[in-house]
């Protein structure tokens, strides 16, 4: 599949791709952190910052000087059961890891379906959910020096 960069109406940077398959931009929502190995709060106040299109706002997790759990995040609400193929993040404070979990209860165990990686200002996740819609999704930080931002978050499904 061959793939461009292209610019959201609102300045984020984009995927298009090329020919039948483009993914086609749908809307999530920033619904809850998820802290589940801390003190369960990471900035609850700021989740809805990671997705309400504005890039200069942000969701942001505590401040850290050594990150000794396995993670933490923000969970994402599709409003229904869809197959992911593409989660773009934007950030400003872009070296910390993670990765994109998914899940059908906000209260079970996430399934990894996007690998993990260094994100950079803009970063795309190429999403696998082996053939599972889902309806939440959560981008899970895995390893941060100081603290994360998240500042945009955009899902995309393949046509």
């Amino acid at each position: 599949l061959l793939v461009r960069e292209i610019v959201f109406e609102d300045g984020l940077p984009g995927l298009a791709g090329l020919g039948g398959g483009d993914p086609v931009a749908i809307q999530v929502d920033a619904v809850a952190d998820v802290d589940p190995y801390g003190d369960q709060t990471e900035h609850p106040e700021s989740v809805g910052a990671a997705t309400d299109r504005k890039v200069a706002t942000f969701w942001t997790t505590e401040q850290y000087r050594s990150f000794d759990k396995p993670g933490v995040g923000i969970m994402l609400d599709a409003g229904s059961r869809v197959a992911l193929s593409r989660v773009v993040l934007v950030t400003d404070t872009p070296g910390f890891t993670a990765l994109i979990a998914a899940g059908d209860d906000p209260d079970e165990e996430f399934v990894d379906v996007a690998e993990s990686r260094e994100v950079a200002r803009r970063t795309t996740f190429d999403v696998d959910t082996r053939g599972e819609s889902y309806r939440y999704y959560v981008v899970w930080i895995t390893g941060v020096e100081g603290a994360a931002h998240i500042n945009e978050v955009r899902a995309f499904v393949s046509r």
